[in-house]
């Protein structure tokens, strides 16, 4: 009988669910999920697959945060009108 390593189980369920907040719409979570994903494909010693991962969630963060900014920006131009 064949036991896969503790490493790729927890891989596998982070992985699947990453896949159901998608689904779900709970972005935050899946971004925190992501996070820990890539400790744990870093813990493996995978190094690309985990600089492939890194690179999509910066690329996320960076939108969100503009989006984020954007947001707050045009509160700050809509209070100064009334």
């Amino acid at each position: 009988m064949f036991i896969p390593p503790p490493q790729k189980i927890q891989t596998d369920v982070l992985a699947d669910i990453i896949e159901w907040a998608k689904k779900e719409k709970r972005i935050f979570l899946k971004r925190s999920l992501e996070t820990r994903l890539v400790d744990s494909v870093l813990d493996a010693k995978q190094r690309k697959p985990a600089l492939a991962l890194i690179e999509t969630l910066l690329t996320e963060l960076k939108r969100l945060d503009v989006n984020l900014l954007g947001t707050r920006g045009t509160g700050i131009f809509t209070e100064g009108r009334e």
